[in-house]
């Protein structure tokens, strides 16, 4: 009652500024946990973001809600597990610019909930949450049908090697490669070096055109999703590579929002919230990124693919601090909402928690366990500081795919190690019993616990499931109808090439 007490009275003084919180919130795109210098990484340059890590609240058990980008996304806007929402495929883990489907026009994303409590709502950069259902260009799945007025430079798919150019990975597929404006293909394929500015143009456009209202922002980086990319400002600027440059100039963004948010003087009212949407993907190299010390990445569901960075960010409102509390991404739409005065709707289950107290820093977390789907099967579960794998998938270290490299920096060839769920295949493994890990005193997942000793926790764990599966309706899989009639294209007569410098 007494954490109740203050995250009350912190809301009721948000509010006496006479509108509820502006909500800033910056995605990254694959950054793993290790990959910020704040989060321990010994070559990346200390920044602008590990700057706002000192300022407010620097999260290190914080998740994503899954370790691939498209379900993860749609669950950090949703709230929901992607089996809820028909955000995963057999076949295909991601929306496809083939993809014939998307997040679905019934499910309420974090931008139509706050609309409805009177927020001006935008958005740049990725989305990868499906773009046409019928032709070239209906748009039909577009941020515009999900919620938001604004709708900047924003790119369909993301980042794809089809798209880099150099000629490493063949020629340009230029299908991949969409950059829009609202509902509308503006370059085709993309130009890289100018992503960045063009994203925060647009930001600091909305900042200043909202400043007098509640807002609520979604700026989707692309950094640091392959192929690693940055503008002539930032190129050699990082003692790390490549990589490293893109670190750089995600932190010049951040910076310059940040800066934006005080010029206009409404820092005292915005939440600035910085995380990233799965772990790294190790197969990619030297533009991989870094799980830090945990196992696995992108695609698997060990710590490295769903444990990433997490910052909250509020003047005046946070204390500086670090937060061992545990927090899911899906928990943002219901703590967004909360702090915009409002409600969850009663009509779906959710699978996302009022986790106001942790974000704010203001009280324990409301959650003390994690869900890792695969698809629609659960692979694993946390329990407190237990870690219990019903299935895994193979997991290599960085160092495995490194003979896999060309001298240095590149992959060979473009590819997922094992991003399957079918325990017919020799990489995916079913365990009876669980592996069970206790991630306080292990967090690489390394020594394996006997299960015997633990019949008590595991019993507890299956209720949980039992409890969770009760409220799972599965939608059907919305990933893997593909059709070439409904690909984003400028120009069917130019080959989809349109303003390309």
């Amino acid at each position: 009652m007494f954490w109740l007490m203050i995250v009350a009275a912190t809301v009721a003084v948000c509010l006496s500024f006479g509108q509820p919180p502006n909500i800033i919130l910056i995605l990254a795109d694959d950054v793993g946990y290790g990959d910020l210098a704040s989060y321990g990484h010994p070559t990346q340059e200390f920044g602008p973001i590990d700057e706002i890590a000192q300022r407010g609240i620097r999260f290190t058990q914080a998740y994503s809600a899954d370790s691939v980008c498209s379900p993860s996304r749609a669950s950090l806007l949703t709230g929901r597990f992607p089996v809820r929402t028909g955000a995963w495929g057999e076949q295909n883990r991601i929306w496809m610019p083939t993809s014939k489907h998307g997040l679905p026009h019934y499910e309420v994303t974090i931008a139509e909930a706050l609309k409805e409590k009177g927020y001006t709502t935008g958005i740049v950069g990725k989305w990868h949450l499906g773009t046409n259902r019928f032709s070239h260009d209906d748009f039909s799945y577009f941020p515009s049908s999900q919620g938001f007025d604004f709708v900047g430079h924003v790119l369909p798919f993301g980042g794809s090697y089809a798209c880099e150019g150099s000629g490493r990975y063949g020629d340009i597929d230029a299908i991949f490669c969409a950059l829009c404006y609202g509902n509308e293909i503006v370059q085709q394929p993309y130009y890289y070096q100018n992503l960045s500015v063009t994203l925060l143009n647009d930001t600091i456009t909305f900042i200043r055109n909202n400043k007098d209202r509640s807002f609520f922002f979604f700026y989707s980086a692309t950094h640091n999703h392959v192929p690693m990319y940055a503008s002539k400002s930032f190129e050699g600027s990082s003692m790390r590579g490549p990589y490293g440059d893109g670190m750089n100039e995600l932190a010049w963004v951040v910076s310059s929002i940040v800066q934006e948010v005080r010029n206009q003087d409404i820092e005292d009212n915005t939440l600035i919230v910085f995380t990233s949407d799965n772990g790294p993907q190790l197969e990619y190299c030297e533009e991989g990124g870094d799980p830090g010390i945990f196992r696995g990445g992108k695609t698997n569901s060990f710590e490295g693919g769903y444990r990433v960075p997490l910052i909250s960010y509020w003047p005046g409102v946070i204390e500086p601090g670090v937060s061992h509390e545990i927090f899911s991404a899906l928990d943002l739409l219901p703590t967004f909402i909360d702090l915009a005065g409002g409600h969850l709707a009663d009509d779906r289950e959710y699978d996302g928690m009022n986790n106001v107290n942790a974000l704010l820093g203001k009280g324990p977390s409301s959650r003390d366990f994690v869900m890792f789907y695969n698809r629609d099967v659960l692979f694993a579960v946390r329990f407190g500081d237990y870690k219990v794998h019903f299935f895994t998938q193979d997991d290599r270290p960085s160092q495995y795919f490194g003979r896999l490299c060309q001298p240095f920096v590149y992959p060979m060839t473009i590819f997922f190690y094992c991003d399957e769920k079918d325990v017919s295949l020799e990489c995916v493994h079913y365990h009876d019993p669980p592996l069970i890990f206790n991630l306080q005193a292990d967090p690489t997942e390394s020594y394996m616990l006997d299960a015997s000793l633990y019949t008590e926790l595991l019993d507890r764990i299956q209720n949980l499931v039992k409890n969770h599966e009760r409220t799972i309706v599965r939608a059907p899989p919305l990933m893997d109808e593909n059709s070439d009639d409904t690909t984003p294209c400028c120009n069917i007569m130019e080959e989809c090439i349109c303003n390309w410098p």
